[in-house]
Protein backbone atom coordinates (compact mmCIF):
# COMPACT_ATOMS: atom_id res chain seq x y z
CA UNK A 1 0.00 0.00 0.00
CA UNK A 2 1.39 3.38 -1.04
CA UNK A 3 -0.03 6.78 -0.05
CA UNK A 4 0.38 9.56 -2.60
CA UNK A 5 0.36 12.98 -0.91
CA UNK A 6 0.85 16.64 -1.68
CA UNK A 7 2.46 19.40 0.37
CA UNK A 8 0.41 22.58 0.04
CA UNK A 9 0.58 26.23 1.07
CA UNK A 10 -1.96 26.65 3.89
CA UNK A 11 -3.17 30.03 2.60
CA UNK A 12 -3.65 29.20 -1.10
CA UNK A 13 -3.91 25.38 -1.08
CA UNK A 14 -1.42 25.38 -3.97
CA UNK A 15 0.40 22.04 -4.27
CA UNK A 16 4.14 22.62 -4.14
CA UNK A 17 5.37 19.02 -3.85
CA UNK A 18 3.96 15.54 -4.54
CA UNK A 19 5.42 12.46 -2.92
CA UNK A 20 4.73 8.88 -1.92
CA UNK A 21 5.10 6.95 1.30
CA UNK A 22 4.30 3.59 2.83
CA UNK A 23 3.81 5.26 6.23
CA UNK A 24 1.13 7.74 7.27
CA UNK A 25 1.22 11.08 5.48
CA UNK A 26 1.54 12.89 8.82
CA UNK A 27 4.63 10.82 9.66
CA UNK A 28 6.09 11.61 6.24
CA UNK A 29 5.56 15.36 6.77
CA UNK A 30 7.37 15.13 10.12
CA UNK A 31 10.15 13.26 8.33
CA UNK A 32 10.55 16.09 5.80
CA UNK A 33 11.04 18.56 8.66
CA UNK A 34 13.42 16.20 10.48
CA UNK A 35 15.53 15.94 7.33
CA UNK A 36 15.39 19.73 6.95
CA UNK A 37 16.95 20.05 10.42
CA UNK A 38 19.68 17.61 9.39
CA UNK A 39 20.35 19.69 6.25
CA UNK A 40 20.60 22.85 8.34
CA UNK A 41 23.23 21.10 10.51
CA UNK A 42 25.21 20.08 7.40
CA UNK A 43 24.35 16.38 7.58
CA UNK A 44 22.28 16.44 4.35
CA UNK A 45 22.24 18.40 1.12
CA UNK A 46 19.94 21.43 1.20
CA UNK A 47 17.49 20.53 -1.59
CA UNK A 48 14.94 22.85 -3.21
CA UNK A 49 12.24 21.30 -1.01
CA UNK A 50 14.26 21.91 2.16
CA UNK A 51 14.96 25.50 1.10
CA UNK A 52 11.24 26.04 0.57
CA UNK A 53 10.28 24.50 3.92
CA UNK A 54 12.94 26.57 5.66
CA UNK A 55 11.75 29.81 4.04
CA UNK A 56 8.20 29.13 5.26
CA UNK A 57 9.19 28.67 8.94
CA UNK A 58 7.90 29.21 11.58
CA UNK A 59 4.76 28.12 9.70
CA UNK A 60 4.45 24.57 8.45
CA UNK A 61 3.02 23.48 5.13
CA UNK A 62 0.01 21.19 5.15
CA UNK A 63 -0.07 17.65 3.88
CA UNK A 64 -3.04 16.45 1.80
CA UNK A 65 -3.89 12.87 0.96
CA UNK A 66 -4.20 12.37 -2.82
CA UNK A 67 -4.40 8.64 -3.59
CA UNK A 68 -4.06 5.19 -2.03
CA UNK A 69 -2.35 2.72 -4.36
CA UNK A 70 -2.51 -1.00 -3.73
CA UNK A 71 -1.04 -3.68 -5.92
CA UNK A 72 -2.04 -7.31 -6.30
CA UNK A 73 0.83 -9.77 -6.50
CA UNK A 74 -0.60 -10.97 -9.84
CA UNK A 75 -0.12 -7.46 -11.29
CA UNK A 76 3.60 -7.37 -10.56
Amino acid sequence: MINIYGLVYPSTQEVIYVGQTRTSIEHRLDSHYWKLNEAKRGKRTMTKLFKFLDSYLPLRVQVKFCLLYTSDAADE
